[in-house]
């Protein structure tokens, strides 16, 4: 009987070492709030190291892209990686609001600061 509580316990305890640590941590998604006035854009990154791209409208019609691959987070840039090759997205943090906004965009706020292009740039979602 004692033999069997230890191997219980120690199982046990093996079990809790091995759960993935990725299964507690949430999405992180990012949406330009589009629709109508301008294209949407939603990002959606998976701590498995996957992110899915959705482009969506409120146009009738017009159906939601969606692109799927991989990513890896380097500081604050995220580097996508899919079948048609790779994209660099930049986040950037203004006013306590956190924005990601691709690589050209980037490059046009670092250089002027224009808070205009951030009104459709992603914002990460609460």
């Amino acid at each position: 009987m004692h033999r069997l509580v230890v191997l219980v316990v120690f199982l046990a305890a093996i079990g809790g070492c091995t759960s993935p640590k990725n299964a507690q941590l949430p999405d992180v998604v990012y949406d330009n709030r589009g629709g109508f006035a301008y294209g949407g854009l939603r990002i959606t990154f998976r701590p498995s190291g996957a992110y899915e791209m959705q482009s969506y409208t409120d146009v009738v019609g017009r159906d939601t892209v969606t692109e799927r691959g991989t990513y890896e987070r380097q500081g604050s840039t995220y580097v996508l990686s899919h079948d048609g090759g790779q994209r660099v997205y930049h986040i950037v943090t203004v006013r306590g609001v956190e924005y990601l906004l691709d690589s050209r965009r980037f490059d046009d706020y670092s250089r002027t600061r224009d808070r205009e292009l951030l009104y459709v740039a992603m914002r990460r979602a609460a």
